[in-house]
Protein backbone atom coordinates (compact mmCIF):
# COMPACT_ATOMS: atom_id res chain seq x y z
CA UNK A 1 0.00 0.00 0.00
CA UNK A 2 2.93 2.25 0.69
CA UNK A 3 3.98 1.87 -2.91
CA UNK A 4 0.56 3.11 -4.02
CA UNK A 5 0.70 6.23 -1.87
CA UNK A 6 4.31 6.99 -2.74
CA UNK A 7 4.17 6.34 -6.51
CA UNK A 8 0.63 6.28 -7.87
CA UNK A 9 -0.90 9.12 -5.83
CA UNK A 10 1.76 11.69 -6.90
CA UNK A 11 1.35 10.61 -10.54
CA UNK A 12 -2.43 10.99 -10.28
CA UNK A 13 -2.09 14.33 -8.55
CA UNK A 14 0.14 15.61 -11.36
CA UNK A 15 -2.22 14.25 -14.05
CA UNK A 16 -5.39 15.82 -12.65
CA UNK A 17 -4.51 19.39 -13.74
CA UNK A 18 -3.44 18.10 -17.14
CA UNK A 19 -6.72 16.20 -17.52
CA UNK A 20 -8.61 19.33 -16.44
CA UNK A 21 -6.76 21.35 -19.05
CA UNK A 22 -7.48 18.69 -21.68
CA UNK A 23 -11.18 18.71 -20.83
CA UNK A 24 -11.22 22.52 -20.95
CA UNK A 25 -9.41 22.50 -24.28
CA UNK A 26 -11.82 19.94 -25.73
CA UNK A 27 -14.78 22.04 -24.56
CA UNK A 28 -13.19 25.10 -26.17
CA UNK A 29 -12.64 23.16 -29.40
CA UNK A 30 -16.28 22.08 -29.34
CA UNK A 31 -17.43 25.66 -28.92
CA UNK A 32 -15.11 26.83 -31.72
CA UNK A 33 -16.36 24.04 -34.00
CA UNK A 34 -19.94 25.07 -33.30
CA UNK A 35 -19.08 28.73 -34.05
CA UNK A 36 -17.36 27.71 -37.29
CA UNK A 37 -20.32 25.52 -38.22
CA UNK A 38 -22.71 28.45 -37.66
CA UNK A 39 -20.53 30.76 -39.74
CA UNK A 40 -20.38 28.20 -42.54
CA UNK A 41 -24.17 27.83 -42.43
CA UNK A 42 -24.60 31.61 -42.59
CA UNK A 43 -22.24 31.78 -45.58
CA UNK A 44 -24.17 29.02 -47.36
CA UNK A 45 -27.43 30.89 -46.69
CA UNK A 46 -25.96 34.16 -48.01
CA UNK A 47 -24.69 32.42 -51.14
CA UNK A 48 -28.10 30.80 -51.70
CA UNK A 49 -29.89 34.12 -51.16
CA UNK A 50 -27.58 35.83 -53.66
CA UNK A 51 -28.18 33.02 -56.17
CA UNK A 52 -31.96 33.33 -55.78
CA UNK A 53 -31.81 37.11 -56.22
CA UNK A 54 -29.62 36.71 -59.32
CA UNK A 55 -31.99 34.10 -60.78
CA UNK A 56 -35.04 36.29 -60.10
CA UNK A 57 -33.38 39.27 -61.79
CA UNK A 58 -32.44 37.08 -64.76
CA UNK A 59 -36.00 35.77 -65.01
CA UNK A 60 -37.41 39.31 -65.00
CA UNK A 61 -35.04 40.28 -67.82
CA UNK A 62 -36.03 37.21 -69.81
CA UNK A 63 -39.71 37.99 -69.34
CA UNK A 64 -39.12 41.55 -70.56
CA UNK A 65 -37.29 40.23 -73.62
CA UNK A 66 -40.14 37.80 -74.35
CA UNK A 67 -42.71 40.60 -74.06
CA UNK A 68 -40.68 42.71 -76.48
CA UNK A 69 -40.38 39.85 -78.97
CA UNK A 70 -44.08 39.04 -78.80
CA UNK A 71 -45.01 42.69 -79.20
CA UNK A 72 -42.64 43.02 -82.18
CA UNK A 73 -44.05 39.94 -83.88
CA UNK A 74 -47.63 41.10 -83.42
CA UNK A 75 -46.71 44.56 -84.76
CA UNK A 76 -44.94 43.00 -87.76
CA UNK A 77 -47.97 40.86 -88.50
CA UNK A 78 -50.29 43.86 -88.24
CA UNK A 79 -48.22 46.21 -90.39
CA UNK A 80 -47.52 43.54 -93.02
CA UNK A 81 -51.24 43.26 -93.66
CA UNK A 82 -51.95 46.99 -93.39
CA UNK A 83 -49.19 47.80 -95.92
CA UNK A 84 -50.76 45.32 -98.35
CA UNK A 85 -54.19 46.80 -97.74
CA UNK A 86 -55.42 43.45 -96.37
CA UNK A 87 -57.67 43.01 -93.41
CA UNK A 88 -57.67 39.26 -93.22
CA UNK A 89 -55.49 36.57 -91.62
CA UNK A 90 -54.81 32.99 -92.59
CA UNK A 91 -55.86 30.34 -90.09
CA UNK A 92 -52.22 29.83 -89.16
CA UNK A 93 -51.70 33.55 -88.58
CA UNK A 94 -54.87 33.77 -86.52
CA UNK A 95 -53.87 30.84 -84.30
CA UNK A 96 -50.37 32.21 -83.94
CA UNK A 97 -51.73 35.67 -83.09
CA UNK A 98 -53.96 34.21 -80.35
CA UNK A 99 -51.08 32.22 -78.85
CA UNK A 100 -48.72 35.19 -78.92
CA UNK A 101 -51.31 37.49 -77.38
CA UNK A 102 -52.18 34.99 -74.62
CA UNK A 103 -48.48 34.60 -73.78
CA UNK A 104 -48.04 38.36 -73.81
CA UNK A 105 -50.90 38.82 -71.34
CA UNK A 106 -49.51 36.07 -69.08
CA UNK A 107 -46.25 38.02 -69.02
CA UNK A 108 -48.13 41.11 -67.79
CA UNK A 109 -48.10 42.88 -71.14
CA UNK A 110 -49.73 46.28 -71.57
CA UNK A 111 -52.94 47.41 -73.29
CA UNK A 112 -51.19 48.69 -76.40
CA UNK A 113 -50.97 45.13 -77.71
CA UNK A 114 -54.56 44.45 -76.63
CA UNK A 115 -55.74 47.25 -78.95
CA UNK A 116 -53.67 45.80 -81.78
CA UNK A 117 -55.01 42.31 -81.03
CA UNK A 118 -58.61 43.54 -80.98
CA UNK A 119 -58.15 45.14 -84.40
CA UNK A 120 -56.65 42.00 -85.96
CA UNK A 121 -59.16 39.78 -84.19
CA UNK A 122 -61.96 41.61 -86.05
CA UNK A 123 -60.39 40.74 -89.41
CA UNK A 124 -61.67 37.89 -91.55
CA UNK A 125 -59.89 34.54 -91.20
CA UNK A 126 -59.28 32.76 -94.51
CA UNK A 127 -58.17 29.18 -95.10
CA UNK A 128 -54.46 28.68 -95.78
Amino acid sequence: MEWFTEVIVPILLSLIPAIGMLIGTLAGVRVQLKINENKAQQQREQIEKARIERDEARQKRQEEVLRCLLRTELLNMYFKHIERGEKHLTQWESENMHKMYTSYVELDGNTFVKDLYDRMNSWEVVKN
